[in-house]
C-alpha cells in the first residue's frame, strides 16, 4: 500500500498537509518553520508511547499514524520533494520505507528533543494552544479523559492546568459547556497518577520526562532507546515494539 493509500485509511484525506494541521489552501505561505511545528505537534500526539495502556488496535494505529506523519515530513520538509508534490502530487511511491528513511537521516538535521522542548515554550499559553485546545474539547465532547490523549501540552500531571483552562474559556463563553464536562476528582487524578507510574516503570521515561532529561538526544535515538538495542531502521523498531501481532502457541503432538 502506498502513502497517499495509507493516508486516506489513517486520516480520511491524501492531502499531506492537511494531516499535519496545516491550511492546504494557503500552502505557498507555509515556511519550513510552520511545516516543522505541525510535524512536532503530530509527533506528540501520535507517539506510540502515548497508547501503552491501550488495547492492540489502538496501539497499531497510533503507530501507523507516526510512521506516516515521519514520511510526510520526510517529504514536505524537503524543499525539492515539496516542489515536486506542491505541482505533481508525487509522493514516491516507489520507496519503502526503509529506503525512504535512510534518505531522510542523511538530508535532514535530526529533530532534537531540545527542539520540540523549545517549540513548547513558545506554544504554551499561546493563541495557537488555545486554539487547539478548543478543537480538542470540542472533538471529545467535553470528555476530559478522551482530552488527554488529544492535547499536546497536558497529561496526568498538569491536568489540574488543563481543567483551569477549559472552565476559563466556558466562562468566557468561547465555548460551550457540553454535560461530558466533568472536571477530575482528587481521588480520580491520583488514580491516573498511580497507573502512570505503574506503566512508566514498565515501558519507561514518558515523552515529556525525555524532553526534561534527555535534550541532546534526536528523536529517533530516544524511540529507539526504549525497550531495545539501535537498529537502522527506526521506523521498523516502532512497529516491531509496538505493533507486533501475537504469535501463536504451537500444540504438542
Amino acid at each position: 500500500m502506498g502513502l497517499k493509500e495509507d493516508c486516506e485509511k489513517f486520516f480520511k484525506t491524501s492531502d499531506l498537509y492537511t494531516i499535519l494541521g496545516l491550511d492546504s489552501e494557503n500552502k505557498d505561505t507555509l515556511t519550513t518553520q510552520d511545516i516543522k511545528k505541525g510535524y512536532y505537534k503530530k509527533s506528540l500526539l501520535y507517539h506510540p508511547d502515548k497508547f501503552l495502556n491501550s488495547d492492540e488496535k489502538d496501539k497499531c494505529e497510533a503507530t501507523s499514524k507516526f510512521q506516516i506523519i515521519s514520511k510526510i515530513w520526510s517529504i514536505l520538509g524537503n524543499e525539492e520533494e515539496r516542489k515536486i508534490y506542491d505541482e505533481t502530487g508525487g509522493v514516491g511511491e516507489d520507496e519503502d520505507l526503509k529506503d525512504w528513511y535512510e534518505v531522510w537521516r542523511k538530508q535532514f538535521k535530526p529533530v532534537t528533543l531540545k527542539d520540540i522542548e523549545e517549540f513548547l515554550k513558545t506554544y504554551t499559553n499561546s493563541k495557537e494552544e488555545e486554539e487547539d485546545l478548543i478543537k480538542a474539547y470540542e472533538k471529545c465532547k467535553g470528555d476530559l479523559y478522551k482530552m488527554l490523549e488529544y492535547v499536546y501540552n497536558y497529561d496526568v500531571d498538569n491536568v489540574g492546568d488543563l481543567m483551569n483552562r477549559i472552565n476559563q474559556m466556558i466562562d468566557d463563553k468561547k465555548i460551550e459547556k457540553y454535560p461530558k464536562w466533568k472536571p477530575l476528582t482528587k481521588a480520580q487524578i491520583k488514580k491516573l497518577k498511580s497507573r502512570k507510574e505503574r506503566e512508566a516503570e514498565e515501558s519507561g521515561l514518558a515523552l515529556k520526562d525525555l524532553l526534561k532529561n534527555e535534550e541532546g538526544s534526536n528523536l529517533e535515538e530516544m524511540i529507539l532507546a526504549r525497550g531495545r538495542k539501535r537498529d537502522s531502521d527506526f521506523l521498523k523498531a516502532i512497529e516491531d515494539k509496538y505493533c507486533q501481532p501475537k504469535t501463536k502457541k504451537k500444540k504438542r503432538t
